[in-house]
């Protein structure tokens, strides 16, 4: 999961510094430019690993 994370952030041309957490929660340090709002890129990260986790069916009912 730490990996599809730095590379959404990646996508976002953005610098993945460290992503790493505990299994209920992450840690991300991003150099971002001042043109990207942290809002808009949580909802990116948010959006895409819960795409991810429900494509993948890592959990028994629809992760959100």
């Amino acid at each position: 999961m730490y990996k599809y994370i730095a590379g959404t952030v990646s996508g976002k041309a953005e610098k993945p510094l460290a992503v790493n957490g505990m299994p209920d929660h992450i840690h991300i340090l991003v150099g971002l430019k001042p043109s990207m709002a942290i809002a808009d890129l949580v909802w990116d990260i948010k959006n895409n690993s819960t795409n991810f986790i429900n494509e993948k069916a890592w959990v028994p009912k629809k992760f959100s």
